[in-house]
């Protein structure tokens, strides 16, 4: 997905049904189940631009794997962090924009 309005490209990991519920997800494996602030920030953005492209998920669901003990351990992301989400990533590619500049 290409989002016109934000200018960048996004590959989320699953969109479905869950439970009868439009669910976007994104995996995540690791050591443990830390869920990272830049986590919820990707999962958000990729709900913005799915938006884009008339897919309306109902909740969002970070699913983190943990490599080492072999589980799985859901979160889930309130959509109500999604403008700040957007605020602050707008921000973030304009710093990467001018890097070039460097």
């Amino acid at each position: 997905f290409v989002s016109k309005k934000l200018e960048v490209g996004a590959t989320p990991d699953l969109f479905c049904l869950v439970n009868k519920i439009e669910t976007l997800i994104d995996f995540k494996t690791g050591k443990d189940f830390t869920l990272y602030p830049e986590n919820k920030l990707q999962i958000l953005v990729y709900d913005y631009i799915l938006e884009e492209f008339g897919y309306k998920a109902k909740q969002r669901l970070i699913l983190k794997i943990n490599t080492e003990e072999e589980k799985c351990m859901p979160f889930e992301i309130s959509a109500k962090l999604k403008y700040l989400a957007l605020k602050t990533f707008k921000g973030l590619k304009v710093a990467y924009d001018n890097l070039k500049y460097f």
